[in-house]
Formats: structure tokens, sequence, C-alpha cells
């Protein structure tokens, strides 16, 4: 149908299926399908740049406020806290996770530094 609108004969090939058909098949996943869910208590580990040229504003587009942040450096921290309103912050990621209840925790740190003590 597609072809003969636009003034081609569609080609007959043997077992195949109708470009109208393959035209209307969904390439979106159905997890991208679905609507986020805007409940979720997310966590952060790290406060650099990339989380507020990226993250944060990806989270913000989605209508989601992370509960919790935290990062070793502390003027890191109070700017993320001051910027995005990010209600509990912690100099150690293992005190933000033992005290917050969490749905989810996004990691962003430098590859090089990892989360050794």
């Amino acid at each position: 149908m597609l072809l003969q609108k636009a003034g081609f004969a569609e080609p007959e090939v043997p077992g195949a299926a109708p470009l109208d058909e393959i035209a209307n098949i969904s390439l979106t996943p159905p997890s991208l399908a679905r609507p986020v869910p805007q409940a979720l208590r997310v966590g952060l580990i790290g406060t650099g740049r990339v989380v507020h040229n990226s993250v944060l504003p990806a989270y913000r587009e989605a209508g989601i406020t992370p509960v919790a942040a935290a990062d070793s450096d502390a003027s890191a921290l109070k700017a993320t806290q001051e910027r995005w309103g990010i209600e509990h912050t912690f100099l150690d990621f293992r005190e933000m996770l033992d005290r917050v209840d969490l749905d989810m925790v996004d990691i962003n740190i430098r590859w090089d530094v990892g989360l050794s003590p």
C-alpha cells in the first residue's frame, strides 16, 4: 500500500509480509512505552559536573526529584543541595544507604576513583 500511494507497484516476494504490516511495527521497547513512575525515591552517589549538567536535568524533565545524595566533596554536595533541593546529603555513601529508604541508587563517579574508602 505504501508503494502504491507513491505510484509504485508493491513487489511480490513469496512469504514476505506486506510493507504496510512492516511499517506499522512499533520499535519502542515496552519499558519505554510505559509512563515513568513519579514516586521513585532516588539516591545519588557522586554530585559532580555530569550530575549537574545531565543527570539531574533529566530527572527534573521526568518529574523526579532525588531525595538523597552522597559525595566526599562537601562543596559539591552543598552546591547540589542548594541548586536542586535534595533533602538528605551525606559525605559517605554508606551512611546514605543505611539512613534513607531508597528505591534506586544512581552512581555517577569518575571511573578512576571508584568507591574505595
